[in-house]
């Protein structure tokens, strides 16, 4: 019985930290991921074809909102980005998101019911007639943004997201960007990368 027990902890535990599921992971992913600019479509495979270079981050350094950074932080957190986590994401951790797996891929009504069923009735309209457009928009032109999953420096203090913006964008294709822990909150630092990818 103690063993059943054990390898059930030992489950859960594993569970929780390898899909982020912990309230300052999902409150970084929260900060990251732009809301603000209405409803989002998200690849369901977190994004992770970057290479950082610590050259690259050289013109932003000194544009961090008066952040002085440390470079020992920078290496760090590149050295940690080879690494990075590719576990799909899941509706626990982006709760505001429609998820799907490509640009060929439709997106359900019954997900959008389900997801968000605990939403006003206005709210679940808003996502439908989101989904909707998409459903009806050519596969080759529809938006999807793909995000990272976070790449924390080994104090866990420090940590960049990865945005590829796809053909949103023509002048900038992505970037990575900074983020800090203080009080207990993640903050906006500033990008230290705009890619093209």
């Amino acid at each position: 019985m103690k063993k059943v027990i054990f390898l059930s902890v030992s489950f859960f535990w594993l569970h929780t930290f390898s899909f982020g599921q912990t309230e300052k992971y999902i409150q970084l992913l929260e900060k990251a991921i732009p809301y603000w600019d209405g409803i989002q479509i998200l690849n369901l495979k977190p994004f992770s074809d970057f290479k950082l270079e610590l050259k690259d981050t050289s013109d932003f350094r000194d544009e961090l909102y008066g952040l002085k950074i440390d470079t020992k932080i920078l290496e760090e957190l590149i050295t940690n980005s080879k690494n990075i986590d590719t576990a799909f994401w899941n509706d626990a951790e982006l709760k505001k998101v429609i998820l799907v797996r490509s640009k060929q891929q439709d997106i359900s009504m019954k997900y959008i019911t389900d997801k968000f069923k605990t939403q006003d009735s206005s709210v679940i309209e808003a996502y439908r007639f989101e989904a909707n457009n998409y459903n009806n928009t050519n596969y080759k032109l529809r938006s999807i943004l793909s995000f990272s999953r976070p790449i924390f420096d080994n104090s866990k203090q420090y940590a960049i997201i990865c945005c590829d913006k796809g053909h949103i964008s023509e002048d900038c294709r992505g970037m990575i960007s900074l983020y800090q822990i203080s009080n207990e909150q993640w903050n906006f630092v500033g990008n230290i990368y705009n890619c093209t990818f």
